[in-house]
C-alpha cells in the first residue's frame, strides 16, 4: 500500500466513525483554498467549485464538468472560481457498494490523477506515488483543487457540513497567517458552487428525500440562500441519457410529481445554471464505462482520461476478476 492509500483508509475511518465530517486528502497547496496569490492579500468571498460524485470511475464528463467555468449569473468578485474541490460521499443515498466497483480508495486515487489532468503541465510529484503527480506550473499549481471525502450524501446537509469545514479551514491557515500581519485579517466567506449533472439534478428536487414536498422547497430555498453570500449555487450540465428526454427548459407546471417542475423557481432565480459541455461528453457515463469493461469492449477507453485508463488496467478494475 502506497503512502497516499494509507492515508486515505485512515481518513475513511476517520470518516466512517464521525471522527471527522469532512476529510482533505490532496491539496495543490497547503493554504487551499485560499488562491497562492491570496496569502499576501486575502479575499473577502471565496468562490469554490464543488463536482461531487462516485467517481466509478471518473470520465471525460467529469473532466469537462470539472473545468466548466463559473456562470455570468453565479459571478460575484470574480470571473471563474478561486478554487474546486472534488468531492466523494462515502455514503450514497440510492447506492451500495458492489463487489466489482472500485474501492473508495481506488476512487480517491483516481481523483487525484482527475485533478491532475485538470492542468496542462505535470512536473515532480509531490506524494510518493508517480502517478498521483501534482499538476504545476514554475513550481506553482495553478489549478487550486483538493480532493476530499464526505459522509453525506444528501446535499442541502452537504452543503452546511462544507461550509463549516471551510470556514474552520479558512479561520486555521488565517490564524497561522497573523505573524506576517500587522493588523488582523478580515474574515473569509465560501460560497459553494455544486457542479451536477441533469440526473442528479433531478435527485436535488425529488421530494422522496425529504420529510415531505413543503419541507424540500423551504430546505432548498435555504440551501439556494439569494440573500446571502454563503448561499449555495448549482451548475448543471445537459446530458442525454436513456429514459431523460425533459430538459429544464421544457419541465411540467407539476411541482409534485416532476422534479425540474420544482427546479423551475430557482432556475428563473439564477441559483441553477445549465452548461453544454460538450456533444461527446454528455453522452458518457461511469455506468457504461464499467459496463464495456465488464464484456471486453475496449471503446471504453476513448471515455476516459489516459491516465486513468492506465490506472484501471494495472488495478485490473471492472472486470468481474475479485
Amino acid at each position: 500500500m502506497t503512502s497516499f492509500a494509507s492515508r486515505a483508509a485512515s481518513a475513511l475511518e476517520r470518516i466512517s466513525h464521525h471522527l471527522s465530517t469532512v476529510e482533505i486528502l490532496y491539496a495543490s497547496h497547503p493554504a487551499w483554498p485560499l488562491p497562492p496569490s491570496a496569502q499576501i492579500s486575502p479575499p473577502k468571498s471565496l468562490q469554490i467549485s464543488v463536482l461531487d460524485s462516485s467517481f466509478n470511475p471518473p470520465t471525460l464528463a467529469h473532466l469537462a464538468l470539472a473545468k466548466a467555468s463559473l456562470p455570468p449569473s453565479h459571478q460575484r468578485h470574480a470571473a471563474d472560481y478561486d478554487a474546486k474541490l472534488l468531492l466523494l460521499s462515502v455514503r450514497n443515498a440510492d447506492k451500495t457498494l458492489k463487489p466489482t466497483d472500485a474501492t473508495y480508495i481506488q476512487r480517491m486515487e483516481m481523483m487525484v490523477l482527475l485533478a491532475k489532468n485538470l492542468s496542462s503541465s505535470t512536473v515532480i510529484s509531490n506524494l510518493d506515488d508517480p502517478s498521483m503527480a501534482s499538476s504545476l506550473v514554475d513550481g506553482v499549481d495553478l489549478t487550486n483543487v483538493a480532493v476530499g471525502i464526505i459522509d453525506e450524501p444528501i446535499f442541502v446537509r452537504k452543503s452546511t457540513i462544507l461550509q463549516a469545514f471551510l470556514r474552520d479551514r479558512l479561520e486555521t491557515i488565517q490564524s497561522s497567517s497573523l505573524s506576517l500581519h500587522s493588523t488582523s485579517l478580515p474574515s473569509i466567506t465560501p460560497s459553494l458552487t455544486f457542479i451536477l449533472g441533469q440526473d442528479t439534478l433531478i435527485r436535488l428536487f425529488t421530494s422522496s428525500y425529504y420529510h415531505s414536498h413543503p419541507h424540500m422547497l423551504s430546505s432548498l430555498r435555504s440551501f439556494f440562500a439569494q440573500d446571502t453570500h454563503s448561499g449555495s449555487r448549482v451548475l448543471c450540465a445537459h446530458r442525454i441519457m436513456p429514459g431523460l428526454a425533459t430538459a429544464p427548459s421544457v419541465a411540467t407546471s407539476d411541482t409534485l410529481n416532476d422534479p425540474l417542475a420544482a427546479a423551475t423557481e430557482f432556475i428563473e432565480s439564477g441559483s441553477i445554471a445549465m452548461v453544454d459541455i460538450g456533444a461527446d461528453e454528455q453522452t458518457l457515463s461511469s455506468s457504461e464505462v464499467r459496463e464495456k469493461i465488464l464484456v471486453g469492449d475496449k471503446s471504453w477507453q476513448s471515455m476516459v482520461p489516459q491516465n486513468v485508463i492506465e490506472y484501471i488496467s494495472a488495478q485490473n478494475l471492472y472486470t468481474g476478476n475479485v
